[in-house]
This record gives structure tokens, C-alpha cells and sequence, in this order.
């Protein structure tokens, strides 16, 4: 236990920063699908204001 304490205190900020990098990369990712969505829905309105 000691050991693992000790390599926690050596490594956190390692896996701190992993884990808060993943984080933004997935919170971009979720950003720019949103974006993409709301393209597709404005095409879409725009199609439909068009056929009526």
C-alpha cells in the first residue's frame, strides 16, 4: 500500500492530466457533433420551407 501511495504521489499529476486532457478532447468532440446537428436541422428547415 505504501508503495502504491508513494507511486501515486511520484505519478498523479501524470494521470491528473491524462484524464483532464481526455475530458476537453471528448467535450470538443461532443461540441462539434452538436454544431453538426444543428447544420443538419437548419438544412432540413430550410428544405421544408422551400417545398411549402
Amino acid at each position: 500500500m505504501d508503495k502504491f501511495l508513494d507511486w501515486m504521489y511520484k505519478y498523479g499529476w501524470v494521470v491528473q492530466t491524462v484524464i483532464a486532457t481526455l475530458t476537453l478532447i471528448s467535450a470538443i468532440i461532443t461540441t462539434i457533433n452538436l454544431f453538426e446537428m444543428s447544420d443538419y436541422l437548419l438544412i432540413l428547415l430550410s428544405e421544408l420551407n422551400t417545398t411549402y
